[in-house]
C-alpha cells in the first residue's frame, strides 16, 4: 500500500468496518475508498472468479483508489524521528478523539 498497490481484502462489510479503524477508518474512512473487497465466501465457493472480479474494476476507480492511497498511505508508516502524521500519531489522535467523545456516543 505504501508504494501505491491497491489492497484486496477478503472481508465482509462488518469485518472491514473493524479493520484498522484508527488508520483506515473502517467502512466510512479513506481505506474503503482505496481498496477492493471481495466476498470471501463467494471466492471460496467459486461463485466469484477473483481475477475476473478484479479485472472488472473500472480504470477510473483504480485511479481514484491510487490517489486516495497517495494522500493517506503515510498514516500507515511508522516513522523514526520527527515525522508528522505517521501511524503512531494517527493512532494517538484517533484514540484521543474517541476518548474525548461523551461516553454514550462511544457505543
Amino acid at each position: 500500500m505504501l508504494s501505491g498497490c491497491i489492497p484486496v481484502f477478503f472481508y465482509s462489510d462488518e469485518e472491514f468496518a473493524s479493520l484498522w479503524p484508527f488508520h483506515m477508518g473502517g467502512l466510512h474512512g479513506w481505506g474503503a475508498n482505496a481498496s477492493v473487497r471481495v466476498p470471501l465466501e463467494a471466492a471460496l465457493d467459486g461463485s466469484v472468479d477473483v481475477i475476473e472480479y478484479l479485472q472488472a474494476v473500472p480504470e477510473a476507480r483504480i485511479r481514484a483508489m491510487q490517489s486516495m492511497l497517495a494522500a493517506h498511505a503515510h498514516t500507515l508508516l511508522y516513522g523514526i524521528g520527527p515525522y508528522s502524521g505517521d501511524a503512531i500519531e494517527t493512532m494517538l489522535a484517533a484514540l484521543h478523539a474517541g476518548l474525548s467523545r461523551p461516553a454514550r456516543a462511544r457505543h
